[in-house]
């Protein structure tokens, strides 16, 4: 998850809901449309109910720092995605995930990376009540 000098390699994902749920994550903020088709195990990580799972590592074995600071990123956005839905069309070329199916969307900036030490929650817990997310903490 770390490199040697604090670097982060990894986001995980704590799913702590009943049910499974898909991650994916999209580095084109502030545009926070998905246009995803033919949805792979790789693009989109499955994190069963209870459990952790990484979201999506960061590309060619970089580290997120690097890519923030690179593609002059302001937030990533991570999607959550029911299973249910998701998982009978995983790896069909014919199906297209879009942001409206997604259950929660963060936009996370590296400050609130770094504050939940890497470690995102779903549903979202307090740590996170006053970060970017769609639909808003508590609702």
């Amino acid at each position: 998850m770390y490199f040697k000098d604090g670097r982060h390699s990894t986001i995980i994902l704590k799913n702590n809901s009943e049910k499974d749920v898909y991650v994916y994550r999209y580095g084109n903020y502030p545009d926070t449309t998905i246009n995803e088709s033919y949805p792979t195990s790789y693009k989109f990580r499955i994190v069963n109910a209870g459990t952790s799972n990484q979201v999506r590592p960061c590309p060619l074995g970089d580290w997120w720092e690097k890519v923030f600071d690179l593609d002059n990123l302001q937030c990533i956005s991570i999607f959550i995605l029911n299973a249910t839905f998701i998982e009978p069309h995983m790896n069909d070329e014919n199906f297209t995930v879009n942001e409206t199916m997604a259950l929660q969307r963060y936009d996370l900036t590296l400050e609130d990376l770094n504050g939940l030490d890497w470690t995102i929650s779903y549903p979202p817990d307090e740590r996170m009540k006053d970060m970017k997310m769609y639909p808003p903490y508590g609702n």
